[in-house]
C-alpha cells in the first residue's frame, strides 16, 4: 500500500553529489554523457538503430523568444562517441518532437517549421542520415492554424503514422485536438479534427483488430481525468471513457500481451499539499484495472518523465524514469534526481536508481535497449552557474542497472546507489559508493529492526527473521543526514 500509518520522517536532506566528466571504462553499456551550451536545450525522443548506437531529437531556445528555437539532433554511443547538432533553415525557426527509424536505417523526424515575421508553424517532416545531416524535408499547414502545441504518433502495421496532438491559434491559448495519417514517405494522406474543451492526447493504441484508435489523453470531456476516446481508422468519433484510476498527465501506454496493456501516469495524494508518485498498472480491452502501484518517496512530488517513461522488450523486466522532488519553476532554484527503476511482471520493484542532487534534473524520456539495460534522455540546470539555461544529459544503464563512468566530487558524499530486491525475501542489497553511511530498517511500530554500516560496493543485510507480509521502513544517513528513506515489502 501507498501510506503507511506510521511516518518515520517528515523533511529529508538530500547530499547525492556526482560529477559528470565521465571516467571511461571497458564497460561501454553504462555511461552518462553531459552536453553543455550556453543555451536552453532539452531533449524530448530517442531511438536506438540495429548496431546499438543511440539518436535523440529536441530543442534548443528559450520560451520567451519563439524565434530562438532550433531542432537539436544527438547521435552517441559511449562517452567518446558523441556527435551533436542543431538544425535551422536559413531564417526559420525548427522545433523537433518525435524520431522515428525506418527501416532502411535512417530517421524521420516530426516537427514544426515558421517563418518571420508571424512565425505561423506548419507541420515539419525531416529525414535525417546517420551523421545527422538533414536528408531532405516536407512542410505541411494544418488548416488555418498558427501553433501546433503537442505532438505524438502511433505506427500502422503497414508502417504508416498516425500522427496527432494539439494545434491553436497564437495567441489565443485555447486548443484543438488533431489527428492525421502519413505514409512511410511521409506523405499526408488524411488529417482530421475533434474540438472540445482543450484536449490533451499524450499516448495512443490501435485496438487489437486494428480498426479503431485509441487515444489517451485528458480534458476530452472537461472532467480533467484520463480518458481514452475511440476514432475509427476514417477519424470518426466513435466513444470516450473514463479511466478507473484517477490519472494526470503524462499518461503512458503499451501492449502487454494480446488481451492486456501497460498504463502509466501520474497519481496525487494528500490535495492540497500534493505528494505526486508515478502510477502503473495494467488494464484489459474493456479498462477494467489491476491493483494500481505506485513508485516514489512519501511527502516527496515525484512525477513521471515528461515524455515516454515505462518501457520494455523483455514483458517481466519493464523500466520506469520519472523526477524526483519536482519543483514548480522553470529554472528552478533547488535540487532533484532522476529517479528510475525495474520492474518484475507484477509490477514490483526489482531495484531503484537514484541520479542526481548537485542540481535541478529533470527526465524527458526512457527507451528500452537491445542490450537488456535503458537510456534516458534528461536535462540539468544549476542556478548557482547557469542563468537561463539547462544542459542535456543522457544516462546509459546496464542490464543489471549499474551506470559507470561517473566520479564523486568528494569523498564524503554519496553517489547514486542501486536498492534492491523490493519486494524481497532474506536480504536486502545496497550497492554504490556507500563508505561511512549507515542504513536503518524500521517496522510499521517505529522499531529499530535492523542496522548495519555500509561499505562502497555490494552491501548485503539479511532480512530472514523478520516478519513476512509486512512493510517496512528504510534510511540511509551520513553524518547525521538523512540521504534517502523509502518503502520496502517482505513478501
Amino acid at each position: 500500500m501507498k501510506r503507511l500509518g506510521f511516518i518515520l520522517c517528515s523533511v529529508v536532506n538530500y547530499v547525492f553529489c556526482l560529477l559528470f566528466n565521465p571516467v571511461f571504462s571497458q564497460d561501454q553499456s553504462a555511461y552518462s554523457i553531459l552536453f553543455m551550451n550556453p543555451a536552453d536545450e532539452k531533449p524530448l525522443d530517442i531511438v536506438e538503430d540495429s548496431i546499438g548506437i543511440f539518436y535523440a531529437i529536441g530543442n534548443a531556445g528559450y520560451a520567451n523568444q519563439p524565434e530562438s528555437f532550433r531542432g537539436l539532433v544527438y547521435r552517441f554511443k559511449s562517452p567518446i562517441d558523441t556527435i551533436s547538432r542543431r538544425v535551422a533553415f536559413h531564417d526559420t525557426v525548427v522545433r523537433f518532437f518525435k524520431i522515428i527509424s525506418r527501416q532502411d536505417e535512417d530517421f524521420l523526424i516530426l516537427g514544426t517549421i515558421s517563418n518571420p515575421p508571424n512565425y505561423n508553424e506548419r507541420l515539419l517532416i525531416a529525414f535525417l542520415d546517420k551523421n545527422l545531416n538533414i536528408l531532405s524535408r516536407k512542410e505541411y499547414s494544418i488548416k488555418d492554424y498558427t501553433m501546433i502545441d503537442r505532438m505524438e504518433y502511433v505506427i500502422g502495421r503497414d508502417n504508416s503514422i498516425w500522427l496527432y496532438g494539439s494545434v491553436s491559434y497564437h495567441p489565443d491559448p485555447a486548443m484543438d485536438f488533431f489527428l492525421c495519417k502519413l505514409n512511410a514517405k511521409g506523405d499526408t494522406l488524411k488529417t482530421g479534427f475533434y474540438y472540445p474543451h482543450n484536449p490533451l492526447g499524450y499516448s495512443a493504441l490501435f485496438s487489437p483488430d486494428s480498426s479503431k484508435i485509441w487515444i489517451f489523453g485528458q480534458s476530452f470531456d472537461n472532467i480533467g481525468w484520463g480518458e481514452r476516446v475511440v476514432f475509427d481508422t476514417n477519424f470518426n468519433f466513435i466513444s470516450q471513457q473514463t479511466l478507473p484510476n484517477e490519472i494526470l498527465p503524462n499518461i503512458n501506454t503499451r501492449w502487454y500481451s494480446s488481451d492486456k496493456f501497460l498504463l502509466g501516469g501520474l497519481h496525487i495524494f494528500n490535495r492540497p499539499e500534493q505528494d505526486d508518485d508515478i502510477s502503473v498498472s495494467f488494464l484489459d480491452t474493456a479498462l477494467n484495472s489491476s491493483p494500481v502501484h505506485y513508485y516514489g518517496v512519501y511527502d516527496t512530488i515525484d512525477d513521471p518523465g515528461a515524455e515516454r517513461f515505462i518501457d520494455f522488450h523483455d514483458p517481466s523486466r519493464i523500466f520506469y524514469a520519472g523526477i524526483h522532488n519536482l519543483q514548480f519553476s522553470f529554472y528552478p532554484h533547488g535540487i532533484s534526481w532522476i529517479m528510475t527503476g525495474l520492474l518484475d511482471s507484477n509490477l514490483n520493484t526489482i531495484y531503484q536508481r537514484i541520479y542526481g542532487g548537485d542540481a535541478y534534473y529533470i527526465a524527458y524520456s526512457l527507451l528500452s535497449t537491445k542490450d537488456g539495460g535503458y537510456v534516458v534522455a534528461g536535462g540539468r540546470y544549476d542556478y548557482h552557474t547557469q542563468i537561463n539555461e539547462k544542459d542535456v544529459i543522457f544516462l546509459k544503464y546496464d542490464s543489471s542497472g549499474s551506470l559507470t563512468g561517473i566520479s564523486s566530487k568528494n569523498n564524503s558524499q554519496i553517489q547514486s546507489f542501486l536498492f534492491y530486491p523490493n519486494p524481497g525475501n532474506e536480504v536486502i542489497i545496497v550497492d554504490g559508493l556507500m563508505d561511512g553511511s549507515e542504513f536503518e530498517l524500521y517496522n510499521q511500530r517505529g522499531s529499530l529492526v535492523r542496522s548495519l554500516f555500509l561499505v562502497n560496493g555490494k552491501n548485503f543485510i539479511s532480512t530472514v527473521k523478520l516478519q513476512a507480509g509486512e512493510c517496512y521502513i528504510y534510511k540511509i544517513t551520513k553524518s547525521k543526514t538523512i540521504v534517502f528513506t523509502g518503502k520496502w515489502i517482505k513478501r
